[in-house]
């Protein structure tokens, strides 16, 4: 796996003593660049990927649960069989992605870009927050949410319900 550094990209941080570059989970690799890497079965559970670069990165099984992928490009990537439950990918764009036998249980997805994405070949979409998602057609709609997918729309910020304490 290879690191490349775009213009003002901020170093990763992984966070983790690991000798093997597939196990990062809860590493903060916020802004990197990923772009048309082999990721086969990379270990990234609760990892920080907030904007990073991973269009057309083969992800074929790895773990993205918990993930942060926020603003992130995967436009093309092949995300088959990833385990991307509880993962936030708010205003992703997963153009053309391949999602099939993903799990996709209580991820978020609102405001992602999903054009050319066939969300009805992942494993689950139960809890799936697709809110503001763009590129899918009413009756891909009707038949996610017949699969437990919820197209509520997402609350602003300033409106959202603060943290219990």
């Amino acid at each position: 796996m290879t690191q490349k550094k775009q213009k003002n990209q901020k170093p990763a941080k992984t966070g983790t003593a690991s000798q093997d570059p597939r196990h990062l989970t809860a590493a903060d690799l916020s802004d990197v660049n990923f772009s048309t890497d082999d990721l086969t079965g990379a270990e990234l559970a609760q990892a920080k990927l907030n904007r990073a670069n991973m269009k057309e990165t083969n992800l074929t099984g790895a773990d993205l649960s918990g993930a942060k992928l926020n603003r992130a490009s995967l436009a093309g990537a092949n995300l088959e069989g990833v385990d991307l439950h509880e993962a936030e990918l708010t205003e992703t764009d997963l153009r053309g992605a391949n999602l099939h036998d993903s799990d996709l249980h209580d991820a978020n997805l609102e405001g992602a870009n999903l054009t050319g994405v066939d969300l009805e070949c992942a494993r689950d979409v139960r809890g799936a927050r697709l809110g503001g998602a763009r590129g899918l057609s009413d009756d891909q709609r009707d038949r996610l949410t017949a699969k437990h997918a919820s197209f509520a729309e997402p609350q602003p910020a300033e409106l959202a319900d603060p943290p219990a304490s």
